[in-house]
């Protein structure tokens, strides 16, 4: 389970794009490996091959992450996120999912953004999407991963309620160009609505 992902392997992606537009989302799908999670004996963290997480992703991204494909280049990677099950025991006893995300899925997402910058980016600004578990790891990206890069950010956009907005206070947030997050909460009756 601690081995590597290696992004330079297609199979390690749900989507490459062709590259047509001027701006990237690298985009983090939700906590699809939800009700397997609960069950007797389950791993904490899903594999690259849990049949339950790979069904999820394929309807998030026609639900969220295709959004995104009329003006940018969208970039899934595969990741081995945290079951719902652990991250919900996580976030009981701390208040956030951070701890449940650090090591193997933040790793992942970690190495494939890694990948993505010196194999696909070509120096495009680009937005960092996510949802649930994907919005989290944003967040904690945000604090960490991007403190070097930061000026090329163009948006973080959360696909989730306003839960665990960054605090532009916080030591850990550094300023980036487009000084907020975005937050996106789809309204079925409503059409779509976008909160900064």
């Amino acid at each position: 389970m601690n081995q590597k992902t290696d992004y330079s392997q297609k199979a390690s992606w749900y989507k490459l794009p062709e590259i047509t537009r001027d701006v990237d989302t690298f985009y983090i799908y939700a906590t699809e490996y939800s009700v397997g999670s609960f069950e007797e004996g389950a791993p904490d963290y899903a594999t690259l091959d849990n049949a339950e997480m790979l069904e999820g992703v394929k309807a998030e991204y026609i639900e969220h992450a295709s959004t995104f494909e009329g003006t940018t280049n969208v970039f899934v990677p595969y990741y081995r996120q945290a079951g719902l099950r652990y991250a919900g025991e996580i976030h009981k006893k701390t208040g956030n999912v951070d701890a449940a995300l650090l090591g193997i899925p933040y790793d992942d997402i970690a190495a494939a953004l890694d990948y993505y910058f010196e194999n696909y980016n070509g120096g495009r600004p680009f937005i960092i999407a996510g949802h649930s578990q994907g919005s989290s790891m944003a967040l904690l990206l945000l604090r960490t991963y991007f403190v070097t890069i930061h000026s090329r950010i163009a948006l973080l956009m959360k696909l989730s309620g306003l839960k665990n907005r960054p605090d532009r206070n916080d030591p850990g947030i550094v300023p980036i160009r487009t000084i907020c997050t975005a937050n996106w909460r789809g309204l079925r009756d409503y059409g779509l609505q976008l909160m900064a």
